[in-house]
């Protein structure tokens, strides 16, 4: 399970979220996130031993639910570079169109290594990166948390609308960490949801259940 975020969360640069209610919710991906789509897809054929079993763009994140079918030639973070990389090369695409300028990342390889010189002829402008510096990524192993997981992918766009659409206190469980298997701490975070859903006008809390074990 990898999740990838962008660096500005509030450009939300890979789509917008679409639908009258909850069930109708859905992302409508903008160029940005079409390109991320692309690259998602493509992973299997760059990295025959994995296959995609779920994943979801939403506006300034992804989650992607990958099967390992056998041992990788590559880390893995060789598959999360290719989804970064071809998705800033289409980032870099746009900002050259927009601002008519070569554009590069800032603190990017070319930057660090000094071997772009800007000039009159061709102005250089360095831009904020696409991507959050990392990823996060949950092995999953024991029955019943795929399904778990792919119901969370699922349900990401219909999460996403109650956020924004209630008008009282959603209570909400932030990265459970703790030494309890997946289907319970993600119990935990469906639980919350159905609170703010059925609860009425009643304000909820939000939480943050923390503490440092090897499982997290």
């Amino acid at each position: 399970m990898l999740t990838l975020t962008a660096e500005d969360r509030a450009s939300h640069p890979f789509g917008s979220l679409i639908g009258n209610g909850e069930e109708e919710a859905a992302v409508q991906l903008s160029p940005l996130g079409e390109i991320l789509r692309d690259e998602i897809e493509s992973q299997p054929r760059r990295h025959p031993e994995l296959d995609i079993v779920a994943y979801v763009i939403m506006p300034d994140h992804c989650h992607i639910c990958l099967h390992i079918q056998t041992a990788m030639r590559d880390h893995l973070g060789k598959v999360v570079w290719g989804i970064k990389y071809g998705t800033t090369v289409g980032y870099l695409s746009a900002m050259n169109a927009q601002t008519g300028r070569t554009c590069l990342v800032e603190g990017g390889t070319s930057m660090r290594r000094g071997v772009v010189a800007t000039s009159d002829a061709v102005p250089v402008l360095f831009v904020p990166p696409l991507w959050a510096q990392g990823y996060h990524d949950r092995v999953v192993k024991h029955k019943g948390q795929v399904a778990v997981l792919k119901r969370y992918i699922q349900r990401n766009p219909a999460r996403l609308w109650i956020k924004q659409h209630s008008d009282r206190t959603l209570m909400s469980v932030v990265d459970v960490f703790l030494p309890l298997a997946l289907p319970l701490a993600q119990g935990l975070k469906d639980f919350a949801i159905y609170c703010d859903e059925h609860r009425g006008g009643r304000s909820l809390s939000s939480y943050q259940l923390s503490t440092s074990h090897p499982y997290a």
